[in-house]
Protein backbone atom coordinates (compact mmCIF):
# COMPACT_ATOMS: atom_id res chain seq x y z
CA UNK A 1 0.00 0.00 0.00
CA UNK A 2 2.86 2.36 0.85
CA UNK A 3 4.51 1.63 -2.50
CA UNK A 4 1.31 2.42 -4.41
CA UNK A 5 0.92 5.68 -2.50
CA UNK A 6 4.57 6.57 -3.13
CA UNK A 7 4.25 5.79 -6.85
CA UNK A 8 1.09 7.93 -7.00
CA UNK A 9 2.80 10.89 -5.32
CA UNK A 10 5.86 10.59 -7.56
CA UNK A 11 3.62 10.41 -10.64
CA UNK A 12 1.78 13.58 -9.63
CA UNK A 13 5.06 15.43 -9.11
CA UNK A 14 6.46 14.22 -12.43
CA UNK A 15 3.32 15.24 -14.31
CA UNK A 16 3.41 18.67 -12.70
CA UNK A 17 7.10 19.04 -13.56
CA UNK A 18 6.32 18.52 -17.27
CA UNK A 19 3.67 21.26 -17.31
CA UNK A 20 4.81 24.81 -17.81
CA UNK A 21 3.37 28.02 -19.14
CA UNK A 22 4.32 28.34 -22.78
CA UNK A 23 2.25 31.42 -23.53
CA UNK A 24 4.99 34.01 -23.83
CA UNK A 25 3.25 35.66 -26.78
CA UNK A 26 -0.14 35.72 -25.06
CA UNK A 27 0.07 39.39 -24.13
CA UNK A 28 1.73 40.71 -27.27
CA UNK A 29 -0.19 43.02 -29.58
CA UNK A 30 0.25 44.83 -32.87
CA UNK A 31 0.35 48.57 -32.15
CA UNK A 32 -0.17 49.56 -35.82
CA UNK A 33 -3.33 47.43 -36.10
CA UNK A 34 -4.74 48.98 -32.94
CA UNK A 35 -3.97 52.49 -34.20
CA UNK A 36 -5.66 51.69 -37.54
CA UNK A 37 -8.80 50.46 -35.77
CA UNK A 38 -8.93 53.56 -33.59
CA UNK A 39 -8.44 55.77 -36.65
CA UNK A 40 -11.54 54.15 -38.19
CA UNK A 41 -13.50 54.68 -34.99
CA UNK A 42 -12.39 58.31 -34.85
CA UNK A 43 -13.51 58.82 -38.45
CA UNK A 44 -16.93 57.36 -37.62
CA UNK A 45 -17.18 59.53 -34.51
CA UNK A 46 -16.32 62.64 -36.53
CA UNK A 47 -18.98 61.77 -39.11
CA UNK A 48 -21.64 61.16 -36.45
CA UNK A 49 -20.82 64.41 -34.64
CA UNK A 50 -20.71 66.41 -37.89
CA UNK A 51 -24.05 65.20 -39.29
CA UNK A 52 -25.75 64.48 -35.92
CA UNK A 53 -27.03 61.02 -36.86
CA UNK A 54 -27.72 57.87 -34.87
CA UNK A 55 -26.66 54.31 -35.62
CA UNK A 56 -30.15 53.42 -36.86
CA UNK A 57 -30.15 56.38 -39.24
CA UNK A 58 -26.72 55.42 -40.53
CA UNK A 59 -27.85 51.88 -41.28
CA UNK A 60 -31.08 53.06 -42.86
CA UNK A 61 -29.37 55.56 -45.15
CA UNK A 62 -26.67 53.00 -46.10
CA UNK A 63 -23.96 55.64 -46.27
CA UNK A 64 -20.50 54.96 -47.65
CA UNK A 65 -18.88 55.56 -44.25
CA UNK A 66 -20.09 52.16 -43.02
CA UNK A 67 -18.76 50.25 -46.02
CA UNK A 68 -15.48 52.18 -46.11
CA UNK A 69 -14.82 51.50 -42.44
CA UNK A 70 -16.14 47.91 -42.52
CA UNK A 71 -18.94 48.61 -40.07
CA UNK A 72 -21.63 47.21 -42.35
CA UNK A 73 -21.98 43.86 -40.49
CA UNK A 74 -21.97 45.15 -36.93
CA UNK A 75 -24.99 44.10 -34.89
CA UNK A 76 -25.46 44.65 -31.18
CA UNK A 77 -27.81 42.45 -29.22
CA UNK A 78 -28.07 44.72 -26.16
CA UNK A 79 -27.41 48.40 -25.62
CA UNK A 80 -23.89 49.04 -24.44
CA UNK A 81 -24.81 50.04 -20.89
CA UNK A 82 -26.96 46.99 -20.14
CA UNK A 83 -25.72 44.60 -17.49
CA UNK A 84 -27.00 41.26 -16.24
CA UNK A 85 -30.22 41.99 -14.38
CA UNK A 86 -33.04 40.25 -12.58
CA UNK A 87 -34.93 39.80 -15.85
CA UNK A 88 -32.03 37.84 -17.33
CA UNK A 89 -31.86 35.20 -14.58
CA UNK A 90 -32.55 31.64 -15.65
CA UNK A 91 -34.38 30.42 -12.56
CA UNK A 92 -33.73 26.74 -13.25
CA UNK A 93 -29.97 27.28 -13.32
CA UNK A 94 -30.26 29.49 -10.24
CA UNK A 95 -32.05 26.66 -8.41
CA UNK A 96 -29.30 24.19 -9.42
CA UNK A 97 -26.72 26.55 -7.93
CA UNK A 98 -28.74 27.24 -4.78
CA UNK A 99 -30.04 23.78 -3.93
CA UNK A 100 -27.70 21.25 -5.46
CA UNK A 101 -24.56 22.94 -6.71
CA UNK A 102 -22.36 19.81 -7.13
CA UNK A 103 -24.84 18.26 -9.56
CA UNK A 104 -25.37 21.68 -11.13
CA UNK A 105 -21.75 21.64 -12.30
CA UNK A 106 -22.65 18.79 -14.64
CA UNK A 107 -26.14 19.96 -15.59
CA UNK A 108 -25.39 23.65 -16.15
CA UNK A 109 -21.68 24.45 -16.37
CA UNK A 110 -20.49 21.52 -18.47
CA UNK A 111 -23.54 21.53 -20.75
CA UNK A 112 -22.66 23.22 -24.04
CA UNK A 113 -26.34 23.87 -24.80
CA UNK A 114 -26.67 26.24 -21.84
CA UNK A 115 -26.09 29.90 -22.57
CA UNK A 116 -24.02 32.46 -20.75
CA UNK A 117 -27.06 33.75 -18.82
CA UNK A 118 -27.68 30.25 -17.44
CA UNK A 119 -24.11 29.95 -16.23
CA UNK A 120 -24.18 33.38 -14.60
CA UNK A 121 -27.48 32.44 -12.93
CA UNK A 122 -25.89 29.24 -11.63
CA UNK A 123 -23.02 31.19 -10.04
CA UNK A 124 -25.50 33.64 -8.50
CA UNK A 125 -27.30 30.64 -6.99
CA UNK A 126 -24.03 29.26 -5.60
CA UNK A 127 -23.19 32.69 -4.18
CA UNK A 128 -26.61 32.89 -2.53
CA UNK A 129 -26.06 29.44 -1.05
CA UNK A 130 -22.71 30.49 0.40
CA UNK A 131 -24.05 33.78 1.78
CA UNK A 132 -27.00 32.05 3.43
CA UNK A 133 -24.69 29.80 5.43
CA UNK A 134 -23.85 27.07 2.98
CA UNK A 135 -20.18 27.29 3.90
CA UNK A 136 -21.04 26.11 7.39
CA UNK A 137 -22.92 23.18 5.93
CA UNK A 138 -19.81 22.13 4.03
CA UNK A 139 -17.71 22.25 7.19
CA UNK A 140 -20.14 20.45 9.49
CA UNK A 141 -22.30 18.39 7.16
CA UNK A 142 -19.77 15.73 6.33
Amino acid sequence: MKKILLVGIITVFLLNAKMYAGNSDLFTYNQEAIEAEFAQLNALETYVNTYDVTWSELKASNTMILTELHFDNVEMSKPVGMMFGIDDINWTSYAWGLCCWPVGIFTVLLDDDEGNDSKISYFIGVGTFLIMGGGGYGAFGF
